[in-house]
């Protein structure tokens, strides 16, 4: 792990050779229990968020908006977008657009891959139901629920306990390296990525790179990588503090592999008694 620096990056580099991009979490939302859109004061934190940007754009400079597919981040990303437009700024013709690499974190529930907010539904209505014929994922939902419903910190929850039903903190990381590499691997130099998106995984990447768990991002704060175009190593900046970063785009270990076809693949022939 490089050295973590304080404030400004010491040697930032050429801005045209390098991609600028900012995972953006979401403004506040009317609710977690379904698919539901910012509140008024959301909408504000999105449109405050992109004066800030603006402040830090240059004329001309090429700026490109994705979104995660929830109608939280969506709206987040629509609020930015206009108030870019608004400044003056020119997006790209097809802005905002879902980057599904950029999902949130996601419970694998009734065989189904879903968000928190999704898999809702499905929750209450296990909850509703026998006890004695609750879903395998379903005490994992609950302890994940009751966190968030009692005003605590759910993610933590998530980052640190091993599940068997949630998607991991690491291969969630992985998934929006892809993403980040693969947005720089085709840019143009000089863009800027902005990425509305889920405080868990946002908050798992600034950890994975810092090496401990820097804390939940408030609504629409930002973490900031430079990565050059075509290029894996790059600086991660979150409140003030920068670390060189390498992303993990070598081939995928073993466990990364479906484990289910894995194991059965090589499931032992049972013995003849």
């Amino acid at each position: 792990m490089a050295t973590i620096s304080e404030d400004k990056d010491p040697n930032p580099p050429n801005a045209g050779e390098m991609v600028e991009i900012r995972l953006i979490r979401h403004g506040q939302t009317i609710g977690y229990h379904a698919d539901l859109g910012l509140t008024d004061l959301g909408r504000q934190q999105a449109a405050a968020k992109a004066a800030e940007l603006a402040g830090t754009l240059r004329p001309g400079e090429p700026v490109r908006i994705v979104h995660a597919p929830l109608v939280r981040a969506a709206e987040t990303a629509g609020e930015i977008a206009r108030g870019l437009v608004a400044a003056g700024f020119g997006l790209a013709g097809t802005d905002p657009t879902v980057d599904r690499r950029f999902d949130n974190f996601r419970l694998w529930c009734g065989n189904r891959a879903l968000d928190p907010t999704e898999a809702y539904a499905v929750y209450a209505e296990a909850l509703e139901g026998d006890r004695s014929s609750r879903p395998p994922w379903f005490d994992e939902m609950d302890q994940f629920w009751k966190i968030l419903a009692a005003g605590e910190d759910p993610i933590t929850y998530w980052l640190t306990q091993p599940t068997q039903h949630w998607e991991p903190a690491a291969l969630a990381v992985r998934r929006f390296w892809h993403g980040m590499v693969g947005s720089a691997r085709d840019a143009v130099p000089g863009l800027r990525l902005l990425v509305a998106t889920h405080s868990g995984c946002i908050r798992a990447v600034a950890a994975a790179a810092f090496g401990y768990d820097p804390g939940e991002p408030e609504n629409t704060e930002d973490v900031r990588i430079v990565l050059p175009v075509g290029g894996e190593r790059g600086r991660l900046t979150y409140r003030g503090r920068t670390v060189e970063v390498v992303a993990p785009t070598t081939a995928a270990p073993p466990w990364v592999s479906d484990v289910t076809s894995h194991h059965q693949a090589e499931e032992p022939t049972p013995a003849r008694l």
